[in-house]
């Protein structure tokens, strides 16, 4: 993981990294700006999916999924152009589908967001990130660091080379995404960091009462 520090970008242990995280939801879940962000990757499995969307239950805030315009490489036999491979399989779950435009206006006018999944931040762009105002602290959970401004830490996470899970198609057939190599050395399953997240913050709610 890396973290924005006072003069430059840090490494910094995974564990520590999600404490982190945590702490930042926790304390903009008590505070009157409203709930946390949440900007999903199209590229989530249906596994993760569910496992965000727990985490966007404890955290009262909306699913939604990026959602870039349709490419070229539509045809007549297999393609349609959506570049979003697990569409239907988000939007069975109740992710709500949100254009780069839309999710960008949204993050910047949170106190702390997050952007979660395997190319997330290339599907919302290096320009509109690196637009974003410093008041809103960016959490990103990415194949890739995020190193806009507005970016307080990036965790890294398998890409769909690295990890198991169903994606639906257009007509809702499931298909899986299987292992074809290891994940680099320290990068935990995505399911594993939102659990953790979660857990830290059902932990956070209990010693408040």
């Amino acid at each position: 993981a890396e973290r924005r520090g006072y003069s430059e970008v840090e490494a910094v242990d995974v564990d520590e990294a999600l404490a982190q995280v945590a702490d930042a939801l926790s304390s903009a879940r008590a505070s009157d700006a409203g709930a946390p962000v949440v900007v999903a990757s199209p590229f989530l499995t249906v596994e993760e999916g569910r496992a965000l969307l727990e985490l966007c239950a404890a955290l009262g805030a909306e699913a939604r999924f990026v959602s870039p315009a349709p490419n070229e490489l539509k045809d007549d036999l297999l393609h349609t152009g959506d570049p979003c491979p697990n569409r239907r399989g988000l939007t069975d779950l109740g992710f709500a589908p949100a254009e780069p435009a839309a999710a960008l206006e949204a993050i910047a006018g949170a106190e702390v967001a997050l952007a979660v999944g395997e190319r997330v931040g290339e599907l919302l762009g290096d320009e509109g990130l690196a637009a974003l105002p410093t008041t809103v602290r960016l959490f990103a959970f990415d194949t890739v660091a995020c190193h806009a401004r507005a970016a307080q830490l990036s965790v890294g996470v398998p890409d769909h080379t690295e990890r198991m899970g169903t994606w639906v198609n257009v007509d809702g057939h499931e298909g899986r995404i299987s292992v074809a190599r290891k994940a680099p050395d320290g990068v935990r399953m995505l399911t594993s960091n939102l659990d953790t997240l979660r857990t830290s913050l059902r932990g956070a709610e209990v010693s408040a009462r």
